[in-house]
């Protein structure tokens, strides 16, 4: 990472405004003193929830009596509701009186007619995630043709698809694109490379030997806890890998979701070889191992966070359907039964239980057991396309706090997903998720016509550099809030850089305050507001964020640029 901090704001304000706008004081930050009690913010939780019949076949034809939501067990008010089939939103029925919409959302009460673009809140982002470090080669081999196929027929050219590996650290192989030429290119690529699942197998078969000829628990359990120690890292590694693509994808539009293709990962490393040592040696101390091992924790933080963000994820065991192998090829020389069924039994459903647990915790679909993976990638499909948004005001803002989410339908014999919880974020944590997200993902939201000048860098040693970056701000854009004898504008902006080897700095917030008299508010809203911000970078490439926030509507814009100092 390049480290880098801003200069403080240095009152470099120049107005175009000329008399028609008072300056703030000598030597007082753009909106030091001002205070912000009249602003109202409004938190509206949108909730996506698939609905499915007894056969598993999606169900298109509910209406927004049919649901009930609760938040921590409190029933919630539905005050925006959409049914989405195809991706086609659909209006209420006739003669359904609409519940009053909040705030800044009318889903409920306008129907999407032939959109020629899908809105950014609407259009899918979807990650295909292959775990190099936890997949089989054959079973990654067996599953790629299906996972192209799937690709190419089942999303619309408005989604967007990115492919990343893990290969004992994140590799993006294909940004977010919708040129399915290019994902089935990165897939090829990511095929070639070595995966490592076949060496855990081969270590586990020498212990399953070696416990079978163990004479006592603890020379079973002195073989095995350093084989357990391994996987635990490895395992750690793998969540820790998963975590930073959620927290990479926060800031980022539209739904969100990870199709997670590996052999599985273990919810308890080496949960199996613990409960044969317990099965063959009765009363041994195998089963507090166990305890120590136990991973499940992790798997609730990343389930945890990747709600926090609005992820869903899809998981897939490529390893298909799992035959009976207990006291066979898998278990060789295995003599006692009973262990040799602990070996098979424990080992796939400790690999499968955290790809279940995390799709059901995000409201999303767990393939296992399945040598067909074609089918359930079509049922994917169908989530992605018909589902419906359920959306509630809480009456709590930027609490910070994790809330469990419940949701009913009253017709008899459904099945329902939807995310489990979600936390309540502040301003300043949505904001910085959104910059981060314009940095590493190249998305920006200039819906506000922000002009942004680079000013040539100004050498402060021999690696750091200033670099003036003017901001124009058209002010029609903004609010302008009467307060006595004059209207006020408030804002805050936002800036974080990335280094060209994708070092991120920290996400810096200045606020911004600018008083204008009310004779001259009308003239001021068809001019702007150009601020100078001054950065102290190292030399070298960098790109640029700008958020900017107004904090009497709530409203943001973010635009990016590349930077260069001094190379």
């Amino acid at each position: 990472m390049t480290p880098r901090t801003a200069l403080p704001a240095l009152l470099a304000l120049s107005l175009s405004l000329g008399a028609a706008v008072a300056r703030p004081a000598r030597g007082q930050v753009p909106g030091e003193s001002e205070t912000f009690s009249e602003t109202v913010q409004v938190n509206v939780v949108n909730v996506e929830v698939y609905v499915a019949d007894k056969q598993g076949r999606p169900v298109s034809d509910l209406t927004v009596g049919d649901f009930e939501i609760f938040e921590d067990g409190r029933p919630m008010q539905i005050a925006n509701f959409a049914r989405f089939v195809n991706r086609r939103r659909s209006s209420p029925d006739a003669g359904e009186a609409a519940p009053p919409p909040a705030a800044d959302s009318n889903r409920a009460r306008i129907p999407l007619l032939e959109p020629t673009e899908v809105p950014e809140d609407e259009r899918v982002r979807l990650v295909v995630y292959i775990d190099n470090v936890n997949i089989r080669p054959l079973e990654r081999k067996r599953v790629m043709d299906e996972l192209r196929s799937f690709l190419v027929t089942r999303l619309e050219n408005d989604d967007r698809v990115m492919v990343v590996s893990y290969d004992r650290a994140l590799n993006v192989r294909q940004t977010f694109t919708s040129d399915f030429g290019l994902v089935t290119e990165a897939l090829r690529e990511v095929n070639e490379v070595r995966g490592e699942g076949a060496q855990f197998d081969s270590v586990r078969r020498g212990l399953i030997r070696l416990l079978d000829k163990s004479e006592s628990a603890d020379q079973a359990l002195m073989a095995i806890r350093p084989h357990a120690d391994s996987l635990l890292d490895t395992l750690n590694r793998s969540v820790d890998a998963l975590k930073e693509l959620v927290e990479n994808l926060a800031g980022l539009p539209g739904r969100k979701a990870v199709l997670y293709v590996s052999s599985g990962l273990p919810m308890v490393a080496g949960a199996d070889l613990f409960s044969a040592v317990e099965s063959k040696f009765e009363s041994s101390s195998a089963m507090s191992d166990f305890l120590n091992y136990d991973a499940a924790r992790r798997f609730e933080e990343l389930g945890a966070s990747a709600n926090a963000h609005g992820i869903t994820f899809y998981t897939m065991d490529a390893g298909g359907l799992r035959p009976n192998l207990a006291g066979a090829a898998e278990n060789p020389g295995v003599a006692d039964d009973r262990m040799a069924t602990h070996l098979y039994s424990d080992h796939f459903a400790n690999m499968q239980d955290p790809l279940f647990f995390l799709a059901d915790e995000t409201g999303g679909r767990a393939i296992l057991n399945r040598n067909d993976m074609l089918p359930a990638l079509n049922e994917i499909g169908e989530d992605l396309n018909t589902y419906y948004s359920l959306g509630y005001s809480p009456g709590h803002f930027g609490t910070g706090r994790r809330y469990d989410i419940q949701v009913k339908v009253k017709r008899r014999g459904l099945r329902l997903r939807y995310r489990r919880s979600y936390r309540d974020k502040n301003e300043r944590s949505l904001m910085d998720e959104r910059t981060r997200a314009a940095l590493v993902h190249a998305v920006e939201d200039n819906r506000w016509n922000l002009e942004l000048e680079i000013g040539p860098p100004e050498p402060r040693d021999a690696d750091t550099f200033v670099v003036p970056v003017r901001i124009r701000i058209p002010l029609k854009n903004v609010v302008l809030l009467p307060r006595g004898d004059f209207h006020q504008v408030s804002l805050k902006l936002y800036v974080g850089a990335m280094s060209d080897v994708g070092g991120l700095s920290a996400v810096e917030e200045i606020p911004l305050g600018l008083r204008i008299a009310n004779e001259n508010a009308e003239a001021a809203r068809g001019e702007s507001w150009l601020y100078t911000h001054r950065l102290l970078l190292r030399a070298g490439r960098q790109s640029l964020a700008i958020g900017l926030r107004d904090q009497f509507s709530g409203e943001a814009a973010i635009v990016t640029r590349l930077v260069s100092a001094g190379r």
